[in-house]
């Protein structure tokens, strides 16, 4: 039987260009209450676009039986944050 595979999708962009910008790592976290869990980590590709995929069996690992509280940090190649939607928490 096959697992069912869940997918998280994204574009990074310029804000003054409205460009793609490739080359960054977009990190997924789930908000808790005590402490914040990791996701997954993608690279953004040349237009911009990042992709994270799991299984089921991992989503059940990190969820539980609840639907996670999702917000993105970026950062550059030198390792620098720069942005997080942690003020804007996606359900």
């Amino acid at each position: 039987m096959s697992q069912k595979i869940f997918c998280i999708s994204g574009r990074v962009i310029n804000r003054q260009s409205r460009q793609g910008i490739s080359n960054l790592r977009v990190e997924a976290w789930d908000k808790d209450l005590i402490f914040d869990d990791l996701v997954d980590t993608a690279l953004t590709d040349e237009r911009g676009n990042f992709q994270m995929e799991f299984t089921e069996t991992r989503f059940q690992e990190c969820f539980l039986d609840r639907l996670p509280d999702l917000f993105f940090k970026i950062f550059n190649e030198n390792n620098r944050q720069l942005g997080s939607t942690e003020d804007s928490v996606l359900w």
